[in-house]
């Protein structure tokens, strides 16, 4: 996902809303990320 990085800012319309707090690939091997967000 183009953008996605830890500690990025997270928005909403346009506003900041959150961080970026921790991503990873889930350990099912299907390749789908988890994207933990701080609001």
């Amino acid at each position: 996902i183009d953008g996605l990085e830890e500690s990025g800012t997270v928005l909403l319309s346009g506003y900041k809303v959150g961080l970026v707090n921790e991503i990873h690939f889930l350990p099912d091997l299907s390749g789908r990320l988890s994207v933990q967000i701080l609001i």
